[in-house]
């Protein structure tokens, strides 16, 4: 009886399946290429599903001429907009819920991890001692710059105008000294998730990757802002992180956890403005929290497009080029289209191109 393809590949030596291996690549590539296909096209193909922040026929409702041409005239808070937005969201939220401390919860209190259904943990004094007595950060600032990670920023010279404002938020650690230029240095209260530590840092398990994250911290300074109720894996790690935090004496950093009511309220107010998504973006999370917090909010590197408005491409991050696999669970057509909006009515200031074409910063 003659053997299947498959058993007698796995009957050859490591060597000669190896052989084997590269030849049929080397036969299956040539074969390929000479198709009609050139590598540009598999070059386009790749950059074609990157996804980035939203599908192609979805950035085609945009015209992103226009937008940046809006983006780019002289603009003001409209106070009457801004207070009618806020009264209306702050029937969801409580401002003093935006951060866990020792006065919005108890010891032995269940809390439910709001992204792992009918997950719940039961807070304890390991927890509780990492906790601030109250909320740390003023009830209300002047001028908030609330800086996202596109690659829009690249050369953007708006560092400095970033940091003129009394107030500046970021999301997910990104690095900044290399780039302060674009981006700026002041870091008031910067989000990290969780799985950053996973993936960049081993999970604190060895000293070396525990002594690398707390040096790379130093960055930002003042708060970092930590999801510890989003999901079962992630509550332990931001246990962690905080103590780090804590005990290392005189450390430049405090750690404070995000309150799921605030977060979850946000959510609510977000759906019932026209959000669809399974869940909102960290993005659009954020600028509930700088609408939470400040007076007048000036956006930064919020663009979720592959293109600029001059036709060049904009990487997802200003400071790497991944793989961006289309997110599923984010509507980011519906964000961006929410944050024009608002822009449009002077609720908040929306940035795009570099800061000397758009001197326009409210202050």
């Amino acid at each position: 009886m003659k053997m299947s393809t498959h058993r007698c590949f796995l009957k050859m030596s490591r060597y000669r399946r190896t052989t084997f291996a590269i030849i049929t690549i080397a036969l299956t590539s040539t074969l390929f290429l000479s198709s009609n296909t050139s590598l540009s096209w598999i070059t386009s193909r790749y950059y074609d599903h990157r996804g980035y922040l939203m599908s192609r026929s979805e950035e085609q409702q945009f015209n992103l001429q226009e937008i940046a041409k809006t983006l780019r005239v002289p603009h003001e808070i409209n106070t009457f907009n801004f207070d009618k937005f806020k009264k209306e969201y702050l029937t969801y939220i409580d401002p003093g819920s935006i951060v866990v401390t020792k006065d919005n919860i108890k010891i032995g209190q269940q809390v439910g991890i709001y992204f792992n259904k009918n997950a719940k943990v039961t807070v304890d004094e390991k927890l509780y001692n990492l906790l601030p007595d109250a909320v740390p950060l003023k009830k209300s600032y002047s001028t908030c710059s609330l800086v996202g990670s596109s690659g829009i920023l690249g050369g953007s010279g708006c560092g400095k105008q970033i940091d003129n404002a009394d107030f500046v938020l970021r999301m997910n650690l990104p690095p900044l000294t290399n780039y302060s230029a674009d981006v700026g240095i002041k870091a008031n209260l910067t989000t990290m998730n969780p799985s950053i530590i996973k993936k960049r840092y081993y999970y604190l398990h060895r000293k070396k990757d525990k002594d690398s994250f707390m040096n790379n911290m130093k960055e930002f300074k003042t708060y970092i802002y930590i999801p510890v109720f989003a999901t079962s894996n992630g509550y332990a790690l931001s246990i962690k992180v905080a103590e780090a935090f804590t005990n290392t004496k005189d450390y430049p950093i405090k750690p404070l956890f995000m309150h799921p009511s605030h977060f979850l309220g946000s959510t609510s107010f977000w759906r019932d403005n026209g959000i669809t998504a399974t869940r909102i973006s960290s993005g659009l999370y954020m600028v509930s929290v700088a609408l939470t917090l400040c007076d007048k909010v000036n956006l930064y590197g919020f663009w979720p497009f592959h293109k600029d408005h001059n036709n060049l491409t904009v990487e997802y991050h200003y400071y790497e080029k991944p793989f961006v696999p289309l997110p599923k669970v984010h509507k980011f057509a519906e964000e961006f289209s929410n944050l024009l909006e608002l822009h449009n009515k002077g609720v908040l200031n929306m940035h795009v191109g570099t800061c000397d074409e758009q001197p326009n910063v409210v202050s």
